[in-house]
């Protein structure tokens, strides 16, 4: 499906809901973070605006703030929701790689 073709199910008027929830959202990040210098983390963010993690860390992304906050506990653990498809794509690259000779001169004719 073409990403820039409507939904069916999409009115003008739902999309302009969910358009101002997403500067309402957002609006809650800012006004929370900005007076503490941005040293909050995404669990902080989620407790304050009451809203998911996969919410916040939309909002972080689509605003380019998420280098703004410092890392959550999770994210220290390596559990981080935002970087899990940036290892996916890690670990498909070092599965690819493996097969490989580590003298790649052999596979030039």
């Amino acid at each position: 499906m073409n990403a820039l073709v409507p939904r069916k199910s999409s009115t003008p008027a739902r999309d302009r809901r969910r358009q101002v929830l997403r500067m309402t959202l957002a609006f809650q990040i800012w006004q929370f973070a900005t007076p503490r210098g941005w040293d909050v983390d995404l669990e902080e963010l989620c407790t304050h605006t009451r809203r998911s993690p996969q919410a916040v860390a939309r909002i972080l992304h689509l605003k380019g703030w998420r280098a703004r906050i410092r890392p959550s506990k999770s994210e220290a653990h390596g559990h981080a929701f935002h970087d899990a498809p940036t290892k996916r794509k890690a670990d498909v690259s070092e599965r690819l790689l493996s097969g490989l000779p580590e003298d790649l001169t052999t596979l030039i004719v």
